[in-house]
């Protein structure tokens, strides 16, 4: 797993200041930045989404989980429930829409960071797109020249956990919102999990997504995302390093 200090920030600065002259780089630590606060962000999301259900579950046995999961969600609706089971049915229901609302957010967060690292990439190189037509496919296109970034851009962008998280966001932005909901399975194979958020199945553009929990979406596949992230940056460090000699 890459983390985000093993991508050199700071040296990448200098080599920009070395290649381009203070001015540039100044504008290249903003973005450097704002990649740096908002893979901060997506893991304050992603802790928070699980931490907020996780707290309700502490005290019951794995064994117990799935019952006691069923007790919150409908007890709120039950007439013959004690107090205290209704007060916790009411925890659930709340902290259930936060965690969906931090999921969400989550994904815009792991969504900005691509992009703004499209930007990272333009300055660093000076590519000299436009900085309000900065896409991560324009930049593709402008890279050819530089075989391994272009090669990882190419890997990133054909990566099927980027595709869902494009298509989970754009969704979420201009067509429908895609609930994320707390899901119990009903038949449950050996080691499968059993309950919680759950992103439903959802179509974009014509391509179906297959519905997923949204504990893997929000850990397994925000550092995979991360750390082809992290590679790229690192790359561009090369690319700077080899051309200044």
């Amino acid at each position: 797993m890459a983390d985000i200090l093993t991508w050199n920030l700071e040296e990448l600065g200098n080599l920009a200041t070395r290649k381009y002259g203070l001015a540039a780089s100044t504008r290249l630590a903003v973005y450097l930045e704002s990649v740096t606060k908002k893979i901060n962000i997506a893991a304050y999301h992603s802790l928070e989404s699980r931490e907020l259900l996780k707290v309700l579950f502490e005290h019951i046995s794995e064994d117990q989980s799935y019952v006691y999961g069923f007790e919150l969600m409908f007890g709120i609706m039950t007439a013959n429930i004690d107090e205290e089971t209704r007060d916790k049915s009411a925890q659930f229901h709340n902290n259930s829409w936060k965690a969906e609302a931090h999921v969400v957010a989550c994904a815009y967060s792991i969504h900005a960071i691509i992009d703004i690292m499209a930007q990272v990439i333009n300055c660093a190189l000076d590519l000299k797109i436009v900085v309000n037509d900065v896409t991560i496919n324009k930049v593709r296109k402008n890279v050819a020249e530089y075989h391994d970034l272009f090669n990882k851009l190419d890997e990133l962008l054909d990566y099927d956990e980027y595709k869902y998280l494009l298509s989970f966001v754009n969704n979420q932005k201009h067509i429908f919102f895609v609930p994320v909901k707390y899901t119990f399975k009903m038949q449950i194979e050996e080691g499968e999990k059993a309950h919680g958020l759950k992103i439903p199945s959802f179509e974009y553009r014509g391509e179906p997504y297959p519905e997923k929990w949204s504990d893997d979406f929000v850990t397994t596949e925000f550092v995979k995302l991360k750390d082809k992230i992290i590679e790229i940056g690192i790359e561009v460090n090369n690319i700077l390093k080899a051309e200044l000699g």
